[in-house]
C-alpha cells in the first residue's frame, strides 16, 4: 500500500529528494500506477538501463522506491518496483538547512525546466499527429490563467479534488479509452509573494 506523504529530514533525504534525475524516475513512478522494472523506466526516459538501475537502487535503499515482485522471463529475473509514498515534502525544521537551499534553488529548477520541456514535445508531437491525420483533439480547452478567490482551505480542498480526479483516471483500465493529456496547476497566494 503507497502511503500519503513522506517529510524529507536528513540532508542525504534532500539530495535525494531534489536530485533532477531521480526526480524524473519518481516522477515516471507516481504517472505509472503500476509497479515498473527499470527497462519500463529506462525506456519511457530514453536512457541507459544500466544508469536507471543504479539510481533506482538508490531510491529503494532511502525508501523512495521499494520492490514490489520478481518475475522470471526467459530466465531473466525481472524486479518490478513500486513508489512508498504518493508524495514527499520538506520538513518544516529544515527548510532553514543550507543543504536545502542549495538543491532547491539549483536542482528543483532544473528539473521543472526539463519536465516542462519534455510535456511541451509530447503536446506538440500528439498535435502533430492529430492535424496530420486530418482530426483534431477529442476535447480541447486552451489554456486558461483564471484568478480565483478562495480562502487557504478552499486552495488547499481545489488542489486535492484536482489530484483525485486525476489520479482516479490514471489506472489502466482495457475496457477505456486512453487518452494523453496536458495538465496543470498551480496555486499562488497573490497575499504570500
Amino acid at each position: 500500500m503507497i502511503e500519503e506523504v513522506r517529510l524529507l529530514e536528513t540532508d542525504e533525504e534532500i539530495k535525494i529528494g531534489f536530485n533532477p534525475y531521480k526526480l524524473r524516475i519518481m516522477w515516471i513512478y507516481t504517472r505509472n500506477p503500476e509497479s515498473m522494472t527499470a527497462k519500463q523506466v529506462a525506456d519511457e526516459m530514453g536512457e541507459p538501463p544500466s544508469k536507471v538501475h543504479y539510481h533506482i537502487q538508490i531510491l529503494v535503499k532511502h525508501n523512495f522506491l521499494k520492490l514490489i515482485k520478481t518475475k522470471n522471463i526467459n530466465g531473466i529475473i525481472a524486479k518490478y518496483y513500486q513508489r512508498v509514498y504518493k508524495s514527499f515534502r520538506m520538513s518544516p525544521k529544515v527548510t532553514d538547512n543550507p543543504i536545502f537551499k542549495e538543491y532547491y534553488d539549483n536542482d528543483q529548477i532544473r528539473t521543472y525546466d526539463l519536465e516542462y520541456r519534455t510535456y511541451r514535445e509530447k503536446l506538440i508531437y500528439y498535435f502533430d499527429n492529430y492535424f496530420e491525420s486530418g482530426k483534431s483533439p477529442n476535447h480541447e480547452y486552451g489554456t486558461i490563467f483564471p484568478t480565483l478567490y478562495m480562502t487557504q482551505k478552499e486552495a488547499q480542498d481545489l488542489s486535492n479534488k484536482i489530484i483525485k480526479l486525476v489520479q482516479k483516471h490514471t489506472v489502466k483500465d482495457d475496457e477505456k479509452d486512453e487518452y494523453k493529456s496536458f495538465l496543470g496547476t498551480v496555486l499562488c497566494n497573490k497575499k504570500e509573494e
